[in-house]
Formats: structure tokens, C-alpha cells, sequence
């Protein structure tokens, strides 16, 4: 109860303050951690984000699911279109308009520097998912929403207000964009160049200009670069393989084994109009043995993905029945 008493007092002293101090505001949240609340109150109004989590991998994710602009009113309480606070007993609750209608008592945020890190980050990957779908439609060979918490996780600055974290990331989520549409556009131009003179570009220029192309394929933008081969990398050594076989061989031949990887899987372990040009090259022998063990391997993957799942399933069963 004392505890009770204790935050009512904080929260009447801070709304004091509010109340006397312009353009200050009282951070506060849901007291319970299941369907929860952030809320910024002002003077005159507030702003309540309803918040939700959820699991990419190994990393936890927010999300705002809601935002709710409510006016103070002439009584002292805060109405939106969803929600309302009030003031019953000395607390401020929160009051959800529903269905069935649900008061939530609101307490000073613990850790504002945790709360504001929960809110950035909930907003920079809504912001990162809705830059990569507009790059995505107008160029289709990329894509990167997945990379999205690799960036969040490069920032240095996830626990700042964040409204102030609302024009930091608005203007880096931009200049990503600026970056990774003129690496799309430089890549688009080249692979268009390569697939149109492939039958008759000379080899030196070829391997030069795919070697251009194994650049990073999730984010070109520069504080986050992992080299790998881009999807105009496959699409261009897929035309090779088709029109230029020979070729194919002599650049897996100089490249590491973690590229030849790359080039291998260019091809499509059922295409067999560019299998059969392929097994016609002459020489090659060693490169060539590597690239159809690695086809027989790919083709062999899902029966032992099947063989591995049914043993799973038999040891089960045996387990079962010898307990039981």
C-alpha cells in the first residue's frame, strides 16, 4: 500500500509540474507487462502506444500496434478515439474503449532510457520494413527486410528520447535509401550489359565485371557490409553457364571455394538443358567433378532432410513404447 501511496505521490508531483512548466511531459506505462501500455503526457494532450513484441530468430522485436492521440479535457482527463486516463483514488488509470471495456493503472516508467529503446526500436524497424518494400517493388533482384535488426543493432543511440530518435532515424533511413537505390541502379545497368553481350564479351572483361557484382546483398549501405554475391551476381552467372559454359568453369576455377559455392548454386539442380551444356565442356575435369558432386549433393538434401525426420519420429515411438 505504502508502495501504492508512493508512486500516486510521484505521479501528482510530476503532473504539478506539468501543469506549471511548459513543454515538459510525465513518461508512464501499464503497470503489468501483458498487453502494454507506453503513454506521454502533456499539458494538454497525450499519446498512448499500445505495444506488442515478437520474435525474429534469436532476436526480440517491438512493434507499435497502436497510437492514440487523446485531448485533456475540461474535467482534467485525457479522451482519444481508443483510450482515456483519468484520475480515480489519487492513481491515474488507463482505460481502453472496447468490447469489453478494461482499466489498467499507469506508473511512473521504471527505465525511460529502456521504455524509449523499446518505442526506437519499434520504430525503426516499422521505418526499415517499409523502406525495403518500396525498394523491393522497383528493384524485385533485392531484398533485405531481414536485415533490418542487423542495422538497429549497429545504432549507438537506441535508448534516446525518442522523438528526438524519430528525426535521427527518419534522416539515416533515408540517406540507406539514397545508398542502396544507386547501388541497385549501378548493379541493374551492369547485369543488363553482361546478360545482352554475353555471347560476345571476351572472358577478362566478363570475370572483371561479376567480379562488380559480388558485393553485399542485404545492405549496401556502408555501416553494415557483409560481402556475398548479389542476385544480379546469379542472374548473370546463370546466363554464363547457359551461353557461355566454358566460361563458367574458368571463373569458378578463380574464385575461392566459398565463391565457387556461390557460382555453383547459381544453377538449378533440375535445369537440364544448362546441366547438359555443361557436362559438353571440355577439360575443366577438376572444377567440373566439384560442381556435379555439389549438383548430386543438392539433389540427395531433401530426402535426407525426409530420412532424418522419419528416423526422428521412429526413435519416438520406440521411446514410447518402451517407457510405457
Amino acid at each position: 500500500m505504502n508502495y501504492i501511496l508512493l508512486i500516486a505521490t510521484v505521479l501528482l508531483v510530476q503532473l504539478n509540474v506539468i501543469a506549471q512548466t511548459s513543454g515538459k511531459n510525465v513518461f508512464l506505462e501499464t503497470s503489468k507487462r501483458s498487453n502494454h501500455y507506453y503513454v506521454d503526457l502533456r499539458e494538454t494532450d497525450a499519446l498512448v502506444f499500445e505495444m506488442e513484441t515478437f520474435l525474429h530468430g534469436p532476436e526480440m522485436g517491438y512493434a507499435i500496434r497502436n497510437i492514440d492521440t487523446l485531448t485533456r479535457q475540461s474535467d482534467g482527463a485525457y479522451a482519444g478515439r481508443k483510450t482515456k486516463i483519468i484520475k480515480k483514488k489519487d492513481a491515474l488509470l488507463l482505460i481502453r474503449e472496447s468490447k469489453k471495456k478494461k482499466e489498467m493503472a499507469l506508473v511512473d516508467v521504471a527505465d525511460s532510457a529502456s521504455a524509449n529503446a523499446h518505442l526506437n526500436n519499434a520504430y525503426y524497424l516499422e521505418r526499415y520494413l517499409e523502406m525495403s518494400k518500396e525498394i523491393n517493388n522497383a528493384f524485385p533482384l533485392w531484398n533485405a527486410s531481414w536485415d533490418r535488426f542487423s542495422t538497429w543493432q549497429s545504432l549507438n543511440n537506441k535508448e534516446i528520447n525518442y522523438r528526438a530518435f524519430r528525426a535521427f532515424a527518419d534522416e539515416r533511413i533515408k540517406l540507406m535509401k539514397d545508398s542502396i537505390v544507386e547501388e541497385q541502379n549501378r548493379c541493374t545497368v551492369l547485369m543488363n550489359y553482361l546478360i545482352q553481350n554475353i555471347t560476345t564479351i571476351n572472358y577478362t572483361a566478363l570475370r572483371d565485371s561479376v567480379a562488380k557484382l559480388l558485393v553485399n546483398d542485404s545492405s549496401t549501405y556502408k555501416l553494415v557490409y557483409q560481402l556475398k554475391p548479389s542476385a544480379y551476381f546469379r542472374k548473370v552467372i546463370y546466363q554464363v553457364a547457359k551461353e557461355q559454359p566454358e566460361f563458367f568453369f574458368r571463373l569458378a576455377e578463380e574464385h575461392t571455394s566459398k565463391n565457387q559455392h556461390y557460382i555453383f548454386n547459381s544453377i538449378g539442380i533440375q535445369d537440364k538443358e544448362v546441366l547438359a551444356k555443361l557436362k559438353l565442356v571440355e577439360d575443366h575435369d577438376k572444377i567440373k567433378k566439384s560442381f556435379f558432386k555439389d549438383i548430386k549433393y543438392r539433389r540427395r538434401m531433401p530426402f535426407v532432410a525426409v530420412g532424418f525426420a522419419l528416423a526422428e519420429c521412429v526413435g519416438l515411438v520406440l521411446l514410447f513404447v518402451v517407457i510405457f
